[in-house]
């Protein structure tokens, strides 16, 4: 870019160096992609599927081989913890085999005992069998009586120690989700607030190559070498428009400023134009600056913007048209007098200066 070029909306004008903002967005993008990757082996916990880690796996294999670690961690430690009580319900259930087992058993040889108690009975009545075998009998009944009531009883106890212990592994899972839940709550609020950094990161980045906001003329660069730095706030180019309504910028003595204001008649004078020959352009006072600004000798003024008719003498805009960088005079009619204002720097479509007095 140089002085005097034309240049159209969104050309480059400058650039600056972005390696501090590239390197913080690629920060910020790692941090990114290692909450949206934590979210998936969460999801995947909960979901209990295999996780997708594949829109990262080319920029991010780090972190993808992180989170997969992470996740088979997690599962061991599950699966350990489930193990223990997995161990106890398999001793419940051994122990169950044999009680069902001896539950029958018992029955039958109380049913058989039972059934020789008869036969004895009958005998003793007879006079064939002693009341010391009909005894033993029934006291060998009555223990396999105590031994039946006793296997029902431990089929009860272990009936209920199987299922609290699966209530024990149905909370035990419940509580691992529950926890990854938590977890996952949390890494999604801190990616909801991480990705309106990573948006500020990428707008830093972007900003960085500066664009040409209108179609105009370069007025002026401050600075041109690479390497070179633009203070906060400074200018790094300005655009003289070249298109649009023609405005004329003018510097108006503070004594006159209570004789101006906005919508007032106003008539433009260009020095390239001899007056005798061309005439005026018609305008409007289009704005006033809310306060005063001072020039390099000390002289204090206001701004006053006049916005013309047209841009053109003789409705011949090909021959006549009034160009940026013109200088001239404007005489605001205020209804009692005319206010003189003298230009002093150019005027173009948008923006121009000029110091007058009344």
């Amino acid at each position: 870019m140089k002085r005097g070029q034309l240049v159209e909306v969104g050309d480059p004008i400058v650039e600056f160096d972005s390696t501090y903002q590239t390197t913080a967005l690629d920060e910020l993008e790692s941090q990114q992609a290692s909450l949206i990757l934590g979210i998936e082996r969460m999801s995947a916990l909960i979901e209990e599927r295999d996780p997708d880690f594949t829109q990262y796996a080319v920029a991010y294999p780090n972190v993808v081989a992180e989170q997969q670690a992470q996740l088979a961690a997690t599962k061991a430690l599950w699966s350990r913890k489930k193990a223990v009580l997995e161990k106890e319900s398999e001793r419940i259930a051994e122990e169950l085999k044999g009680v069902n087992r001896e539950i029958p058993a018992e029955r039958r040889q109380l049913n058989s005992s039972r059934e020789e108690l008869k036969i004895l009975e009958q005998g003793q009545a007879k006079g064939n069998i002693s009341k010391v075998r009909v005894l033993e009998m029934k006291q060998k009944i009555g223990s396999i009586e105590t031994e039946l009531e006793q296997a029902k009883g431990k089929k009860a106890v272990l009936l209920k120690q199987a299922e609290s212990n699966q209530t024990k592994i149905d909370q035990l899972h419940a509580e691992n989700i529950l926890e990854i839940r938590k977890e996952k709550s949390k890494a999604v609020s801190d990616l909801s607030a991480l990705n309106a950094r990573v948006r500020s990161g990428q707008a830093k980045v972007t900003g960085t190559l500066l664009l040409a906001p209108v179609k105009g003329l370069i007025q002026s660069l401050p600075t041109t070498h690479n390497g070179s730095v633009i203070q906060p706030g400074g200018t790094v180019a300005e655009i003289v428009p070249v298109e649009g309504r023609a405005a004329f910028k003018a510097k108006l003595s503070p004594r006159d400023i209570g004789f101006v204001s906005v919508g007032q008649a106003a008539r433009v004078k260009i020095d390239a134009f001899d007056y005798s020959r061309f005439g005026a352009l018609k305008g409007t006072v289009t704005e006033i600056s809310p306060t005063t600004s001072q020039t390099e000798r000390g002289e204090i003024y206001y701004d006053v913007v006049i916005e013309v008719d047209k841009g053109y003498f003789r409705d011949d805009p090909e021959r006549f048209a009034i160009l940026p960088g013109m200088t001239g005079e404007v005489d605001i009619t205020t209804g009692e007098k005319t206010v003189f204002q003298y230009l002093w720097k150019p005027i173009y479509t948008n923006v121009s200066r000029a110091f007058g007095e009344r």
